[in-house]
C-alpha cells in the first residue's frame, strides 16, 4: 500500500505502569514472578490519574468528535491494569482493538496494523494507540523507530511511573515528541541537542527534505557512520547490544532494582 494511502494514527502514546511491588522493594522479585507482580495502592491511583490524562489529551480537539483507540499491552499483571483504570474515567473510550504483544515482533506487528489499515478506516477520525509497557521497552522502541543508537539510548532516563510520552503525527506525515512535549521535557528525558532539534525538524518536514534543507541532520547524525567494508560490523554490533538490553529485560529485571519495569 503506498504511503498516500496510508490512514496514519494521530497519535502513538506511550504508557509506562503506576508503581510496582517491585519498583517498592526489589526484593519482591525473588517471591514472586516477574510477569505477576502488582501494582501498589499508590500504583493504582497514579493508572487512574494516568487514565484522566489520556482522556484530556485526546478528547482535547474540538474538530475531530470521534478519538478511537486502540491499545497495545504488555502481558504482565502490572500493565493490563491499566486498561481497567479507565473505566473510571469514561465509558466513551472506543476500544476497537486490545492486542498482547511480543516485544521482538511488536514493532513489526503495529506497523503492518498502519500499512494494511486494519484498524483506521474512516479518514474523519482520530485514531490513537496507546501502547502500556514498562520502562526499558518504551525507551527501546523510542531507539527502534527514531533511528537513534545505542549510545543515544544509554543516555536516556526512565520514565516515571504512569509518565505519558506522545508522538504526534506531524504535517509533514512524520512522528515528533516535540509536538505536544517542550524542549525542558525532552532534555529532561536525555535527548541530546541533536536529538531535540531533529524531534523539532520532524513537526513540519517532509522526510524528502531532510537531504536538501536539513544540513546539520546529515552531519551530525552519521558522520560517525563507517565504511560499507565496516557497516554490517557495526550493525551486527548495535543489534547485538540492543538484544542484550531487551533480553535484560526479560531475565533479569530485578536487577534494576526496580527502575525499568
Amino acid at each position: 500500500m503506498s504511503s498516500d494511502n496510508k490512514l496514519l494514527p494521530k497519535r502513538i502514546i506511550l504508557v509506562r505502569h503506576g508503581e510496582s511491588e517491585g519498583n517498592l522493594d526489589a526484593s519482591a522479585y525473588a517471591t514472586t514472578p516477574d510477569h505477576k507482580i502488582q501494582l501498589t495502592e499508590s500504583g493504582l491511583l497514579q493508572e487512574r490519574e494516568a487514565g484522566a490524562r489520556l482522556r484530556s489529551l485526546l478528547s482535547s480537539n474540538p474538530t475531530s468528535p470521534e478519538w478511537p483507540v486502540c491499545f497495545y499491552v504488555s502481558p504482565y499483571d502490572r500493565t493490563r491494569c491499566l486498561r481497567s483504570c479507565l473505566q473510571y474515567v469514561s465509558t466513551s473510550l472506543l476500544v476497537p482493538n486490545d492486542l498482547v504483544f511480543e516485544k521482538n515482533r511488536f514493532l513489526e506487528s503495529l506497523w503492518r496494523d498502519i500499512d494494511m489499515n486494519r484498524l483506521h478506516m474512516n479518514p474523519t477520525h482520530e485514531l490513537n494507540f496507546v501502547i502500556v509497557s514498562h520502562g526499558l521497552t518504551s525507551r527501546v522502541f523510542l531507539m527502534k523507530w527514531f533511528k537513534w543508537t545505542v549510545e543515544q539510548f544509554e543516555a536516556l532516563n526512565n520514565p516515571g511511573n504512569s509518565e505519558i510520552r506522545v508522538m504526534e503525527l506531524g504535517q509533514g506525515g512524520d512522528y515528533s515528541l516535540a509536538i505536544h512535549h517542550t524542549e525542558e521535557e525532552l532534555e529532561r528525558w536525555g535527548l541530546s541537542p541533536e536529538m531535540i532539534a531533529d524531534q523539532k525538524w520532524r513537526v513540519n518536514a517532509h522526510k524528502g527534505e531532510w537531504k536538501e534543507d536539513c544540513k546539520w541532520y546529515f552531519g551530525d547524525f552519521f558522520d560517525h557512520m563507517a565504511d560499507s567494508d565496516q557497516e554490517s560490523e557495526t550493525d551486527a554490533t548495535e543489534e547485538d547490544k540492543l538484544n542484550l538490553l531487551t533480553n535484560s529485560e526479560d531475565n533479569n529485571e530485578e536487577l534494576c532494582n526496580g527502575q525499568c519495569s
